[in-house]
C-alpha cells in the first residue's frame, strides 16, 4: 500500500511536471499565436500598402502618360500656330509687295494719262495756233486787198484821202487791230502777190 502511494505521488508528480510543461508550451503557443497574428496583420497591412502603392503608381503612369499625351498636343498646336503665323507673315508680306507694285502701276498709269492729256493738249494748242495762224493770213489778205480796193477807187476817182476814211471806219466797226501781222506768202500759185 505504502508502494502505491509512492507510485501515485510519483506519478501525481510527472502529471503536475507534464502539465506545468503544458502549460508552459500553451503559453508559448499563445505568445506565438499573438506573434504571429501581429505578423500576419503586419503582412495584411504591408500587403494593402503594396496593393495601395501598384494602384497609385498605375494612377501615376496613367497620369505621366495622359501629361505626355497633352505635351505632344500642346506641342503640336505650338508648331501648328508658329506655322500659320509664318504663313500670315508670308501673306501679308505678298499683299504689302502687291499693294505696292499695284500703286506703283496706278502712279505710272495716272503719270501716262497727264502724259497723254498733255500731249492732246499740245496737239489742240498747235491746231489752234495754225487756225489763228490762217485766221490771220485771211485776215491780213483781206486787208491788203481791202486797200488794193480803196487804191484803186482812190485813183480812178481823184479821192484818196476820202478813200481812207471809210477803211478806218470799217476797222472800227469789225474791230480789225491797227497793226496786223506781215502777210504769209503761201506756196499755193492760186496765191494773191504779197504786199511790202
Amino acid at each position: 500500500m505504502h508502494e502505491e502511494t509512492n507510485a501515485g505521488k510519483t506519478e501525481m508528480k510527472e502529471l503536475h511536471k507534464n502539465i506545468k510543461v503544458l502549460r508552459q508550451r500553451l503559453k508559448g503557443y499563445k505568445t506565438t499565436a499573438a506573434s504571429t497574428k501581429l505578423d500576419i496583420g503586419e503582412l495584411k497591412e504591408e500587403q494593402q500598402n503594396r496593393e495601395r502603392e501598384t494602384k497609385l503608381q498605375a494612377k501615376l503612369k496613367t497620369f505621366e502618360t495622359s501629361i505626355m499625351d497633352m505635351t505632344k498636343e500642346r506641342q503640336k498646336s505650338e508648331d501648328s500656330y508658329k506655322t500659320q503665323i509664318k504663313e500670315l507673315e508670308q501673306r501679308s508680306s505678298d499683299l504689302e509687295n502687291s499693294l505696292s507694285s499695284a500703286k506703283y502701276d496706278n502712279d505710272m498709269l495716272k503719270i501716262t494719262i497727264h502724259q497723254n492729256k498733255a500731249q492732246e493738249n499740245m496737239e489742240e494748242y498747235r491746231k489752234a495756233d495754225r487756225a489763228l495762224l490762217r485766221e490771220r493770213t485771211k485776215a491780213a489778205n483781206l486787208h491788203r486787198k481791202l486797200e488794193e480796193l480803196n487804191n484803186k477807187l482812190a485813183k480812178n476817182s481823184g479821192k484818196c484821202q476820202t478813200a481812207q476814211k471809210p477803211q478806218e471806219s470799217l476797222r472800227k466797226k469789225k474791230d480789225i487791230p491797227t497793226t496786223l501781222p506781215r502777210p504769209v506768202v503761201l506756196a499755193s500759185s492760186a496765191a494773191p502777190p504779197c504786199i511790202s
